[in-house]
């Protein structure tokens, strides 16, 4: 459908400004991380990974909103959309990683075996239509 902007917002009281971040400082903060398999984790996941070393994951989250009011707690860092990373900057105590950005892809998926092929395809079409403004 489009491609989405992520970022990395990371709370004032556990950055040090003081200290140079990359993203060997960043892993060891304390991270927000999401337990499904949402691909804005996997994307930064892959960007650990090319450096060798794994985020410190201290708790686990599904709900985006969830993930915004812990940011803004204070609780740890999080991926967010660019909209919702901007949010959050402007309601609290919160920076955005200026190191990184990356793009995603907006999808819509549905299960390949699904016995009601017809219907996903009419919900498909609609909403490729409202997203693109032709409805």
């Amino acid at each position: 459908l489009d491609t989405v902007i992520i970022r990395i917002a990371i709370p004032g009281k556990i950055m040090d400004r003081n200290k140079k971040m990359d993203w060997h400082t960043l892993a060891h903060l304390p991270w927000i991380w999401s337990v499904s398999k949402c691909p804005y984790y996997q994307v930064v996941q892959a960007e650990f990974d090319r450096y060798g070393i794994e985020p410190n994951r201290v708790i686990d989250a599904m709900d985006e909103d969830v993930i915004k009011e812990l940011v803004l707690d204070g609780q740890g860092v999080a991926i967010l959309r660019q909209d919702d990373a901007d949010e959050v900057v402007a309601k609290g105590d919160v920076h955005i990683w200026e190191e990184a950005a990356f793009e995603v892809p907006l999808s819509l998926g549905s299960l390949k075996k699904s016995n009601q092929a017809h219907t996903v395809e009419a919900v498909s079409s609609l909403i490729r239509k409202l997203w693109a403004g032709d409805v």
